[in-house]
């Protein structure tokens, strides 16, 4: 199912976030999410190293992705700087979906690694609202 049927514009267009790096990107061209292609209308968070999106294949209502903007596979290969911002990112993210979806709890997580379950090679974490 692509990504756009999943797209909360109720939930994503709510301004939480006041730093001007977090809005909506204009550039055209998709998001390569390692070879996969990712429509820049279904991205709801762009700062200087991520970009969120909506996970093509929800587990649970409000389950995101978040993903550095260089295409890497493993966590051990992620500067300082994209592993804070991933983390910072993740933690915001998960606070609106706890909010807007009134969960107990949240799953952040990381799979480093194809034996970790990793199916695309690009380093990223899943945000699902529980």
């Amino acid at each position: 199912m692509p990504c756009f049927n999943h797209r909360r514009n109720d939930v994503y267009s709510v301004d939480v976030f006041k730093n001007p790096n977090y809005l909506k990107p204009q550039e055209k061209t998709p998001f390569m999410f390692e070879k996969y292609p990712v429509d820049r209308d279904t991205i709801f968070m762009e700062s200087e190293h991520c970009v969120a999106f909506t996970n093509i294949r929800c587990v649970v209502q409000g389950h995101v992705l978040v993903a550095t903007k260089r295409c890497i596979s493993r966590v051990e290969e992620m500067s300082v700087a994209e592993t804070k911002e991933l983390f910072l990112n993740a933690c915001k993210i998960a606070k609106v979906l706890d909010d807007y979806y009134g969960a107990k709890s949240t799953t952040i997580t990381v799979q480093d690694g194809e034996f970790a379950g990793q199916t695309v090679r690009h380093v990223h974490c899943h945000v699902m609202p529980r």
